[in-house]
């Protein structure tokens, strides 16, 4: 095998594997939690709907501690008085890192023709 193939060879491997390593940027952590919020302000957490009191009692029951990460993902159609009493609810247990996500959409304002 000639040098100029080795090198080409190298080379292609070295991308491989720093490619390898990148991490996508809506890739979950290890020990975040991560629900879902309903439009009836229950919360899907592990395949089960549940109170947000509830919820929290789960998350200390389950060994997680107040400074993980909850992450809440707000489904279309939840009122934002079931956002703030999850957040509340959580709070009083000493979960602070709470994260809402809401489903983006796109918003079109009418503007000057160019």
């Amino acid at each position: 095998m000639s040098a100029v193939r080795i090198w080409i060879v190298l080379a292609l491997a070295a991308a491989c594997v720093m490619s390898a390593g990148c991490a996508t940027p809506g890739s979950k952590k290890p020990g975040d939690v991560y629900v879902s919020l309903t439009p009836g302000g229950k919360i899907l957490f592990l395949e089960q709907l549940v109170s947000p009191e509830t919820f929290a009692r789960q998350l200390k029951r389950r060994g997680f501690r107040s400074g993980t990460v909850v992450n809440i993902s707000i489904r279309p159609g939840a009122p934002r008085s079931a956002a703030q009493r999850v957040y509340a609810v959580l709070a009083k247990h000493g979960y602070r890192n709470v994260l809402f996500k809401a489903p983006q959409r796109a918003v079109v304002v009418p503007g000057p023709a160019p």
